[in-house]
C-alpha cells in the first residue's frame, strides 16, 4: 500500500486491511457493525482506529455452534413422550441398533 496522506480509507482499502471483501465491508457499515462516514454519492470512508475496534469486537464475539444441539429426552417416569422427545428417542434407538449383527 502506498504512503497515506489522509487518515481516511475507502471500502476497498479497508477490505484489504481487514482481509474481507469490499462488499462485506459495505454490508458491515450498512448494518451498523462498522463505524464509517458517507461521502459524495454514498461512498464509505473509514478510519484505521474504527477498523481496529471492529476487529477486536469481531474476535471477541460469541460464535454460534455450527449445527443445532440436540437435547436428550427427559426421563419419562411413565408419562407420554412429547412429539419432539419421541423423535429424539427414535433416533437414538436407531443409532444403538446399527452395526449389530
Amino acid at each position: 500500500m502506498p504512503t497515506r496522506t489522509t487518515p481516511w480509507m475507502t471500502a476497498e482499502e479497508a477490505a484489504e486491511y481487514l482481509k474481507y471483501s469490499s462488499s462485506s465491508i459495505r454490508r458491515f457499515a450498512r448494518e451498523g457493525q462498522l463505524e464509517h462516514r458517507r461521502v459524495g454519492r454514498g461512498d464509505y470512508r473509514f478510519l484505521v482506529e474504527w477498523l481496529d475496534a471492529f476487529l477486536l469486537r469481531a474476535n471477541t464475539a460469541i460464535k454460534r455452534p455450527s449445527r443445532p444441539v440436540i437435547k436428550r429426552p427427559r426421563k419419562t417416569s411413565g408419562r407420554k413422550l412429547s412429539k419432539y422427545e419421541a423423535i429424539i428417542a427414535k433416533r437414538r434407538k436407531g443409532h444403538e441398533t446399527r452395526g449389530t449383527v
